[in-house]
């Protein structure tokens, strides 16, 4: 058999080993070599155990830059689908993690304790900002937010983290559209949350804020804006001022 035919096997399979990830590539590249190393021995080749070891390599340098390539929020999971618990780190109460496992029906959410608003602002002020609350460092995030409480939150780099984009395609959101994002960007989420959502479905997004009346007015029309985002008031008064121009 050709050295190359070694090759491409260590190669493939240690793709396939890769599929482990992070916790458990270093039992990956372990079997990898005693898999490569024994059927080099019994087929009685020199040579190809250095393309093997080769393909190998290659291939579990692959699987370390697809770990650091993930979002540091799959390091939390990876934990919780490994031990069952939260990491020593946070201060997330392991009840949620039980729950988590044990979820077999609807009925079954009732039974999840609830962290309420109070409490989290109750939380914050004596552990500021996050109360540690917060599963990995905070430089690993992707944004930092203050909403009225007051409340600190967090983001990730992962697409889609506020998971916004399915309820805005259900609400008939689609490319072409023109979508005017009148929820504020400054300090709260809210103007992050739609316009990640409206990007995901290709919309092209104003970042109008919600703020000064007329203009949020001219430039709907003037850019001939389809859709909105924002609260119903101040759509309400919005419109109230079209009619007022006859718009």
């Amino acid at each position: 058999m050709s050295q190359r035919f070694f090759s491409a096997i260590g190669f493939a399979v240690g793709i396939g080993l890769m599929s482990f990830q992070s916790t458990l590539l270093p039992a990956a590249a372990a079997a990898g070599l005693l898999i490569f190393g024994l059927a080099s021995v019994g087929a009685g080749i020199v040579r190809p155990c250095g393309w093997v070891f080769i393909g190998l390599v290659w291939s579990n340098l692959f699987a370390v830059w697809s770990l650091h390539q993930r979002p540091a929020e799959y390091w939390f999971l990876d934990q919780i689908q490994l031990s069952g618990s939260i990491p020593e780190q946070s201060k997330i109460s392991d009840d949620f993690v039980r729950f988590n496992f044990e979820i077999e029906d609807l009925d079954d959410l009732s039974q999840i304790p609830l962290l309420r608003k109070s409490d989290l602002i109750d939380k914050q002020s004596k552990q500021p900002p996050f109360a540690e609350l917060n599963v990995s460092e905070i430089k690993d995030f992707a944004h930092i937010y203050r909403s009225p409480g007051p409340i600190y939150d967090l983001d990730g780099h992962s697409q889609n983290w506020w998971r916004f984009a399915r309820a805005l395609h259900a609400a008939d959101f689609r490319y072409g559209d023109i979508v005017q994002n009148c929820f504020s960007y400054h300090f709260t989420p809210a103007g992050a949350m739609f316009e990640e959502a409206a990007k995901i479905l290709k919309c092209t997004v104003i970042p109008a804020g919600g703020e000064n009346t007329d203009m949020q007015l001219e430039v709907m029309h003037d850019i001939g804006t389809t859709a909105y985002v924002g609260v119903p008031d101040f759509l309400k008064i919005i419109l109230e001022k079209a009619d007022e121009k006859k718009i």
